[in-house]
């Protein structure tokens, strides 16, 4: 770790940060961060390894960047890319803004959940709210700190203690996924090719002397330039890569076909490249699954089953991540009680002093920072046993996102539901209480409800690439403190100020989902209070005798279905990926089945290629919106 790695990290860190509201929801462009494998990230890499070391090579031979150093920058921008954006404060802020500004007399908001939401812990002024919403009527005018110093200062407080929380429970598992279990990260497998040193004193690294890497490169750097200059002049014919199956299907019950998540055809190349990388079972089992959930759609319309068809799915999705985490944590159990020694006594002889941080600190921070995060939410008016709960629920479904990451190579994740759905759906709401229900939608939407941004794969991540690197791992814990608290103040800043000079309802994430829902179903609990939901209940059985059943028959039989697919085929992650995941997994069955390993192994760089170029051709489309305010949104991410 060098001061010149720290200060590019930093500087990049600056500039995503301050430039992702602004590309991500005005211009529209592919996100910045492109969830689990952020655009940002992998652009930085590819300027420093291709022109910077480049240039440094001729200019002064021996004194480029090291790997140490390429993957320092690559573990800040990886931890503060997702910040902005889904992560936490495209959620956070119109959260915060909302209850004033969409209270009518209709809705109620002002007598049902203003007495439950403290002044100081959202936007307490109205003028202040609705210049948010609308913008100034003044060019650049300032941003009205005194309203949201206070509410920005007790949320960040929360989002700290949670990624606190998050980097003790990550530096606990560390050594059991990636030395005990061996988790393949496949999404870290092209970082990790780029920032190898090169041999015998060549330019470019190793990755860029193969021409399939070339080949598959090529592929979406021509697909992506084409329909990118078809979007700016419509006379170029477009290539298409969308394709919607559902538009034959209008009578029921085949017209859940076109429910949401819709039957359509996306081509995403750089998914193709990561299906490739793949077990079969578990790319098979991600699209199986989705066109699994579609049938179950059919079949629930067509015999008049009392419940939503995705209501049944998302609950099926809940007992699912239920099983997973408590299998996850079994195959760990021996590692967890090293831990736990190693915690509790000086005498253990369990080695942790090449961990990321000593396992006392680490199983302290963890609980402590979860009592926390409780107490917290206790101060705001939430019951202290509700609130702890709803922490543990969402470590515990944070596990399975993380698992399903960093060892089953998802782009995307998403757990479509809260965690405190699993206490309503068992107690009903008059027990869990609508007041708590109304001031944990705060958190829950910003920090526990999109999980495509969740920080504890980006940690996961940054310790892999930091053992790839020969990087201590200490060192990366204090990258990710900067990255962290950086990302935060810039963030902040940068969304403020397009907020009041655009106004959020004409930005993407300012009228809608992201800034209403949890108030609209806390205030619908108020007027409507339910009992246990029965049918949901029934679901969510459902998903765990399946799920055991699935785990059973893969430890027992051949088994070919991964529950990985099942706990996330009713969200909107197999919507954008089942289709290309469907074409990797045919190909690389095509290839292993006529060809064997060797043949697999021998195409591996085209599919590596596939990935980096869908992702620099983004990167240059970004900076082609930045300049011309017209954005062009191809990748995999909502």
């Amino acid at each position: 770790m060098t001061f010149r790695a720290i200060f590019i990290g930093i500087a990049w860190v600056i500039i995503q940060s301050a430039v992702a509201p602004y590309n991500n929801y005005y211009i529209r462009g592919s996100s910045l961060s492109g969830n689990h494998f952020p655009v940002t990230s992998v652009f930085i890499l590819t300027l420093l390894c291709l022109i910077v070391n480049v240039i440094i090579k001729k200019v002064k031979p021996g004194k480029e960047l090291s790997a140490k150093e390429l993957a320092t920058v690559w573990i800040m921008t990886v931890i503060a890319s997702g910040i902005p954006s889904w992560g936490l404060i495209a959620f956070l802020a119109p959260l915060l803004a909302s209850p004033l500004y969409f209270a009518t007399p209709e809705n109620e908001w002002d007598t049902l959940l203003r007495p439950h939401l403290p002044d100081w812990a959202i936007v307490s002024s109205k003028k202040a709210a609705t210049d948010f919403y609308e913008g100034s009527m003044f060019a650049n005018a300032p941003v009205p700190w005194e309203a949201w110093i206070k509410p920005i200062l007790f949320w960040s407080a929360f989002a700290i203690l949670c990624y606190l929380a998050t980097l003790c429970l990550c530096s606990v598992l560390r050594r059991q996924w990636t030395e005990r279990e061996k988790f393949t990260y496949p999404l870290v497998k092209v970082p990790v090719e780029m920032i190898q040193k090169p041999k015998s004193n060549a330019l470019l690294p190793n990755f860029f002397k193969n021409r399939l890497v070339w080949i598959g490169i090529a592929i979406p750097v021509v697909l992506h330039t084409v329909n990118g200059l078809h979007r700016f002049f419509p006379a170029v014919p477009e290539i298409p890569t969308r394709f919607n199956l559902y538009e034959p299907f209008t009578e029921r019950p085949w017209v859940v076909i076109r429910w949401w998540p819709a039957a359509i055809l996306w081509i995403f190349p750089s998914v193709i490249g990561v299906s490739y990388l793949l077990p079969l079972e578990i790319s098979f089992s991600f699209w199986f699954f989705y066109l699994f959930f579609k049938l179950q759609y059919i079949f629930i319309v067509a015999f008049s089953i009392p419940i939503s068809p995705w209501t049944c799915a998302s609950r099926q999705a809940m007992g699912s991540t239920l099983v997973i985490a408590g299998f996850i944590l079994w195959i760990a159990r021996e590692h967890l009680w090293s831990v736990f020694r190693k915690a509790s006594s000086a005498n253990s002889t369990v080695d942790d002093k090449y961990e990321p941080l000593p396992y006392r600190w680490a199983l302290v921070g963890f609980i402590l920072g979860s009592v926390l995060m409780a107490l917290l939410c206790f101060w705001v008016g939430v019951s202290f046993k509700i609130a702890l709960a709803v922490m543990i629920i969402f470590f515990l479904v944070s596990l399975v996102m993380t698992w399903m990451v960093v060892n089953g190579g998802m782009f995307l994740v998403q757990a479509p539901f809260y965690p405190s759905d699993y206490l309503v759906i068992t107690m009903g709401s008059r027990a869990v209480g609508a007041a708590n229900l109304a001031m944990l939608g705060i958190p829950q939407h910003a920090l526990m409800r999109s999980w495509g941004e969740l920080m504890m794969p980006h940690i996961m991540h940054g310790f892999k690439i930091s053992d790839s690197a020969d990087l201590k791992q200490r060192h990366t814990v204090v990258m990710i403190g900067i990255a962290i608290l950086l990302g935060l103040a810039v963030s902040y800043y940068s969304t403020l100020k397009l907020a009041y000079s655009k106004g959020a309802v004409n930005l993407s994430y300012g009228g809608g989902w992201y800034s209403r829902t949890p108030y609209r179903i806390a205030s619908s609990f108020m007027q409507n209070p339910v009992g246990v939901a029965w049918g949901e209940f029934y679901s969510i059985i459902i998903g765990i005798v399946a799920t055991f059943a699935m785990i059973f028959m893969r430890y027992r039989f051949i088994w070919a279905l991964h529950p990985i697919g099942y706990a996330v085929g009713a969200s909107y992650a197999p919507y954008f990926l089942w289709s290309s995941l469907f074409i990797g997994w045919l190909i690389k069955y095509i290839v292993l089945h006529f060809g064997g390993l060797r043949y697999y192994r021998s195409l591996l760089p085209l599919f590596l290629g596939l990935i980096f170029g869908d992702y620099i051709i983004a990167g240059v489309w970004i900076i082609i919106g930045l300049i011309t305010g017209v954005g062009y949104h191809f990748l995999p991410v909502p």
